[in-house]
């Protein structure tokens, strides 16, 4: 996987305090790629970003298993699933939950041992699908209002990566209707101005290019 620019610079900016899982949820979310908590690990060990996080127990924590013998006893497999066997407690299609993201996820597929990309998807997403059709690549539906339980279609709105990421220069917040609308338009035409110059600047260098 190629690293970009944009994508160092959100995880230089969101790496602390957070596990590798935590961080790979929001780096998914945000760049629509299927990093795993393992990958996530690594980068961060090979350039040195420590989360500050310990991965010990607090002073206190009582264990799980205290007071429960044989509550982990690994000898017996009687009661072991057979291959495609889903345990009871399976949630069923159409469940709601609140995941490590904080977004609503919606149970929409029952594949054993998938990937949550494959049975899960965010409940904001689903709506703006359903109502405007498929999100394209790279583009993000925000909460104008910021509330991340309001799914009213017309608190939705779909931005671009380039967007997304002016917004996040500026340090914006998501936390009212219209200046968030105000504020994407001007993002709209920030990025749309930035590759306008990008374009004429790539063509005047390719035709003296030919020029040579």
């Amino acid at each position: 996987m190629r690293w970009t620019d944009e994508m160092k610079e959100f995880l230089w900016a969101n790496y602390k305090g957070r596990g590798n899982q935590e961080l790979a949820n929001l780096f998914n979310e945000r760049f629509g790629t299927d990093v795993t908590a393992a990958k996530m690990k690594a980068y961060k060990a090979n350039h040195k970003l420590n989360s500050g996080l310990t991965g010990y127990f607090s002073k206190g924590h009582v264990p799980i298993n205290k007071g429960k013998k044989g509550m982990f006893d690994f000898h017996g497999n009687k009661t072991s699933f057979k291959p495609g066997q889903l345990p009871q407690s399976t949630d069923p299609i159409g469940t709601e939950k609140i995941l490590s993201d904080g977004y609503v996820w919606v149970k929409i597929n029952q594949y054993p041992k998938a990937k949550k990309c494959m049975n899960w998807r965010q409940k904001h997403r689903i709506i703006y699908e359903e109502q405007y059709g498929p999100i394209p690549l790279n583009h993000y539906v925000v909460f104008l209002d910021g509330n991340r339980r309001n799914f009213d279609i017309n608190n939705l709105e779909c931005i671009s990566r380039r967007e997304m990421l002016y917004l996040n220069k500026l340090g914006f917040e998501f936390n009212n209707q219209e200046l968030s609308r105000t504020a994407i338009q001007m993002a709209r035409m920030a990025t749309a101005a930035n590759l306008k110059k990008r374009c004429m600047k790539e063509r005047k260098s390719g035709e003296g290019n030919e020029a040579e």
